[in-house]
């Protein structure tokens, strides 16, 4: 049986991350569902990082915060 793959990232549907996500769904048909769940923040992503375990986290090495500027970005998955 497939497991169901859960990929965490920045939402809404208009941002880079929510693109680079559904992009490496559709590289990974063979890998079982996918499910792509948006948040409002990289930083609640990271409060709740807990409860994600055996889940994939989607974020650009750079990120644009309340508190700094991005630099570049480039996304990574965390497995």
């Amino acid at each position: 049986m497939e497991r169901l793959i859960k990929i965490h990232t920045l939402g809404p549907k208009e941002t880079d991350s929510c693109s680079a996500a559904y992009y490496f769904s559709q590289q990974r048909t063979g890998d079982g569902d996918i499910s792509i769940i948006l948040h409002d923040s990289f930083e609640t992503i990271f409060r709740h990082l807990a409860e994600y375990c055996d889940d994939l986290l989607l974020l650009p090495v750079a990120f644009k915060s309340k508190k700094s500027t991005p630099i570049g970005l480039i996304f990574i998955i965390v497995f």
